[in-house]
């Protein structure tokens, strides 16, 4: 670190200590143990918490995948449930004969209907198709939320032999929220079977007022509207003239697969409900343009649409397609062309998308403008900060050069003015700036800032939180900081945001935390605490079993037999 940033760092150190000063009385605070700080930690108290199980763990641990799939039975404690979801997906086919289990349990019993969907949530969680008999049998289920479920398992892993199952079930569901998955079920499954049958639906929909009012051809048509089939084209444009009761919303997607075949009159109209006074015309219009592979008719609507989120949804969708590889050069061009002279748009919400895009493209004014709004004031700082977060991964000068124009803001302030806001609003959108060099920056303000408040809570620990924000190679440097951070409190500060890392590498890093038997007992338990949420059990359980069995650390050892029992033993029924 240079001489300047560490004077400036020094200049904000003192800020925020007199910050701090200026809001404490006269009255000394008690000077608290290091245990006392422990136990009144919050992050620590509900793994001190008086256990709700009974007894010396000492489960048979050896089958992994049934131990997890029993924390979807009632009784299991909420994050465990959770964290066995996420492991039991990943496991894949490991986890079907366990799942299956515990599915053919409880599937005729009608009080676990949540075990059901439980498994079945983890077989549509699952990349693995395991999970497809027991969603099969899942669809003959009594219970609409059951059947909703199964539905979405399908839907991950759609083959066209699964239509019929599908639409045999569809006259069941009354939700909306069943129908709309069922559709998609359909469409997934087979695109071109499902098109043909909007016709049907839509003479079979209910009126309202004389108008169809119907979620499965609300739902059907925008699905359709991506047909290039000719036939499906023609065939559409019939029910759009001779169908009675159609929404305008209706007309459009009905509109769109000729559209997309060039039938000028089609794409005419189209254009023209672009100019409608109703937003929802032209909300849906726009989609249907895009489902068209007309996009570019919706150009319009970025300039003159009537609200700024017509404004930036037209935008941002255009943004996104332009990296289609059916796209010319000609035409990506014009898109970023638009998204530049949207910089000047009077909403915030459209001058972010429109940063946003040029920035993922590395586009030269969208950057040149960026770093203008990083010298600018809090809200232009804010907008800036919020389009480059997770933009500036791939592009290391980008990075470098919004960090020194960052570092350079926040010399003259520490050294000037020492705004609270403006400090604050510097290290936030430095937060956004990947790199290991910003984790360094952040990290040696954390340490100096200290236990100076900073938004309700020590300046240490949310200068970390900036570290962490700043990504996978700023987050390099928390792993390093905490094998030789020596402050109680600042290792737990350390923990607590490396664990959401969820890399192979902060696992081990706590796990070495958990075997070092120089350690604290409160430290070592917050991290196996920790640990268990990263999932891996395969490598977490047997150190967590092996310290339960051998520490002499009461703490530790009697957080530990909860933690086993609340993970890994039976459920509390």
């Amino acid at each position: 670190m240079g001489l300047v940033v560490a004077l400036a760092l020094l200049g904000g150190v003192v800020f925020f200590a007199w910050q701090k000063s200026s809001s404490v009385g006269t009255d000394s605070p008690k000077t608290l143990t290091i245990e006392e700080l422990y136990r009144q930690d919050n992050r620590l108290r509900p793994v001190l918490a008086e256990c709700q199980f009974d007894g010396v763990f000492n489960a048979d641990t050896t089958d992994i995948p049934a131990i997890l799939a029993s924390k979807l039975d009632a009784g299991a404690q909420l994050e465990p449930q959770r964290r066995a979801r996420t492991d039991l997906a990943a496991m894949g086919d490991e986890a079907a004969e366990a799942l299956r289990r515990v599915f053919d349990s409880a599937m005729g019993d009608k009080w676990r209907n949540g075990v059901v969907k439980n498994v079945l949530g983890v077989c549509a969680l699952s990349e693995s198709d395991f999970g497809i008999p027991i969603a099969m049998d899942g669809l003959r289920h009594s219970a609409p939320d059951v059947r909703g479920e199964a539905l979405l398992v399908l839907s991950q892993h759609p083959r066209k032999e699964y239509y019929d199952a599908i639409e045999a079930v569809l006259p069941g569901f009354k939700l909306e929220v069943h129908l709309e998955r069922a559709m998609r079920g359909l469409h997934a499954c087979d695109p071109e079977r499902f098109t043909r049958g909007v016709e049907g639906w839509i003479e079979i929909a209910g009126r309202r007022n004389g108008f169809i009012a119907s979620v499965l051809v609300d739902t059907a048509l925008p699905l359709a509207a991506r047909s290039r089939d000719p036939k499906i084209a023609e065939r559409f444009l019939e029910l759009e003239a001779e169908t009675d009761g159609l929404m305008h919303r209706h007309r459009s997607y009905l509109l769109a697969p000729s559209a997309a075949l060039g039938n000028e009159t089609s794409i005419q109209r189209l254009k023209d409900q672009l100019a409608s006074d109703e937003p929802q015309v032209r909300f849906h219009t726009f989609q249907a343009l895009e489902a068209a592979g007309r996009v570019d008719d919706g150009y319009v609507l970025v300039e003159t649409g009537v609200t700024p989120s017509e404004r930036a949804t037209a935008l941002g969708t255009l943004l996104d397609t332009s990296y289609d590889a059916k796209r010319t050069a000609e035409q990506v061009a014009d898109v970023i062309a638009l998204a530049r002279r949207s910089l000047q748009d009077e909403a915030p919400e459209v001058r972010e998308v429109a940063l946003r895009g040029l920035v993922k493209r590395g586009d030269g004014e969208g950057l040149a403008h960026l770093m203008q709004l990083l010298q600018g004031d809090l809200e232009e700082r804010a907008l800036a900060t919020r389009a480059m977060r997770d933009m500036l991964g791939d592009q290391p000068e980008a990075a470098d050069q919004a960090r020194s124009v960052l570092i350079a803001q926040w010399d003259n302030e520490v050294t000037g003015s020492q705004r609270p806001e403006v400090m604050i609003s510097l290290l936030t959108a430095l937060g956004a700036v990947p790199g290991e060099a910003t984790g360094l920056f952040l990290a040696d303000t954390a340490e100096l800032l200290g236990e100076n408040s900073v938004k309700g809570t020590s300046g240490f620990h949310w200068a970390v939180g900036q570290v962490f924000n700043a990504g996978p190679e700023a987050r390099t440097v928390l792993r390093e900081r905490i094998k030789t951070e020596t402050q109680p409190l600042r290792r737990i500060d350390l923990i607590q945001f490396l664990w959401q890392d969820f890399s192979d590498e902060s696992l081990s890093i706590l796990l070495n935390i958990l075997e070092d038997e120089t350690k604290s007992g409160f430290e070592r338990l917050y991290a196996a605490d920790r640990l268990l949420r990263m999932g891996q059990p395969e490598r977490v359980l047997p150190v967590m079993k092996r310290i339960h069995r051998t520490s002499g650390d009461q703490v530790l050892r009697s957080g530990l037999n909860c933690l086993l029992w609340a993970w890994f033993g039976p459920a509390v029924t």
